[in-house]
């Protein structure tokens, strides 16, 4: 059974979700202060039961984070943060991922070439000076309406900026100094110019759309098992864009392609792993609208050279969803732009991964996150070997003083009369 505190909309029949403008969802990371134990993770989850808007929340105590999936027209990330501190810790907002509507033209040409569009440059800077997220926020303020601006991204932790522009309008020396103008020390990395994608040539179809998003519910799922065993199902299925799966909501959101993948078919698989799954809505779209365009940073293991670097760009740009990917062999850094709702990061990778590489997202949090979660358990391992030596000394010192010379008399060497043994 689903919870109380969830309101389980009534399935609608076959066809009435086609004309209904699909929620757009923004993902907010943020960091959460003062979390010591379990509890203190379940309060903070409780916090947002029966807030609407809400699609997803996962929060970790060691790496003292929360990420939420919400709808930023019902819930935006300040309110989020709200919420979080009415429970007693801190919060901060590191990042949010705002989809932007695209626009549909009224006529749409009868074919489309991807060449015809501008080009665009991946200008990576590092930005020094910057202490807090007001920081981050005064470089952003300063790229706000500024022409030729395409994406801007900026990393607290790792101290980096990615930028998408048309070098055109706007160029790499210029963003510069526009970010030395916000008061900041800031230093050319890299760059270069996307790869364009190959030529795409077709025909408009309003009657077959790309992909569809499917929501399910899902019940008798009690633990993080359960989610596992339940995204397990559709692991290498062909068709499955994105998969996000909430234990605490009990749903499950698909984008799929419907050539491939029916929504019927996603239940059947749902309960041939042992669960209820019902269809709540199927949304049908098409590619280009359904999300904005994000930009994501990865760090690259396994030492790759400029023909490795070139093989991976290429197997990237093959995936749905992906504008541009670029690799920075002086870093061992990869960029890649692409639509969040299309292709995640774990499509992104695997396919490094299949090339015999390893890959580590690296934007936001840069990779100090990791560092921050081994330090943790690192200490906490020291702590409890700390605490097992001094149990090893002082259980028997207690034992021999307390203890024993209370059942043996004899023992009990505080109640000796020394003096009267020598009189």
């Amino acid at each position: 059974m689903a919870p109380t505190y969830i309101t389980v909309p009534q399935r609608e029949p076959s066809g009435s979700s086609l004309g209904s403008s699909p929620t757009r969802w923004a993902t907010t990371t943020l960091r959460v202060g003062g979390m010591t134990c379990g509890a203190c993770t379940s309060s903070v989850e409780a916090g947002f039961k029966g807030v609407e808007g809400v699609g997803s929340l996962s929060v970790s105590l060691v790496m003292e984070r929360a990420v939420i999936m919400h709808d930023p027209q019902k819930i935006p990330a300040e309110q989020i943060k709200d919420i979080i501190e009415d429970r007693g810790f801190e919060a901060e907002v590191l990042s949010t991922d705002i989809p932007s509507p695209m626009v549909t033209p009224k006529h749409p040409p009868a074919y489309r070439h991807e060449d015809d569009s501008p080009t665009t440059t991946v200008t990576t800077i590092a930005v020094e000076g910057m202490t807090c997220g007001a920081c981050t926020s005064a470089v952003e303020g300063g790229f706000a309406d500024v022409s030729g601006v395409k994406h801007f991204s900026i990393s607290l932790l790792s101290e980096r900026a990615v930028i998408e522009h048309d070098a055109t309008l706007l160029p790499a020396d210029k963003i510069v100094e526009i970010i030395e103008d916000r008061g900041f020390g800031a230093t050319l990395i890299d760059s270069e110019e996307a790869k364009p994608r190959r030529d795409i040539t077709y025909e408009y179809d309003d009657s077959k759309p790309s992909f569809a998003t499917t929501t399910v519910a899902i019940e008798g799922m009690t633990c993080g098992a359960c989610t596992s065993a339940v995204e397990s199902g559709f692991t290498g299925l062909d068709g499955i864009l994105r998969f996000n799966i909430s234990l605490l909501a009990e749903r499950a959101v698909i984008t799929h392609d419907p050539t491939k993948v029916t929504s019927e078919k996603i239940a059947e698989i749902i309960e041939n792993r042992g669960f209820d799954a019902k269809i709540l809505s199927t949304v049908f779209d098409s590619s280009d609208q359904s999300s904005t365009s994000s930009s994501a940073q990865f760090k690259i293991y396994g030492n790759p050279d400029a023909v490795a670097a070139k093989g991976i760009e290429e197997a990237l740009q093959a995936l749905p969803g992906v504008n541009s990917a670029k690799l920075s062999l002086a870093t061992s850094r990869l960029t890649v732009s692409h639509q969040p709702g299309v292709t995640g990061l774990r499509p992104i990778v695997e396919v490094v991964e299949s090339l015999g590489f390893n890959a580590l997202v690296a934007e936001n949090d840069d990779n100090n996150a990791q560092l921050e979660s081994l330090a943790k358990t690192r200490e906490i391992q020291e702590w409890r070997r700390a605490f097992q030596i001094s149990a090893a000394f002082a259980l028997p010192v207690f034992f021999i003083s307390m203890v024993f010379p209370m059942l043996i008399p004899i023992l009990d060497f505080g109640g000796w009369n020394f003096s009267a043994a020598y009189s």
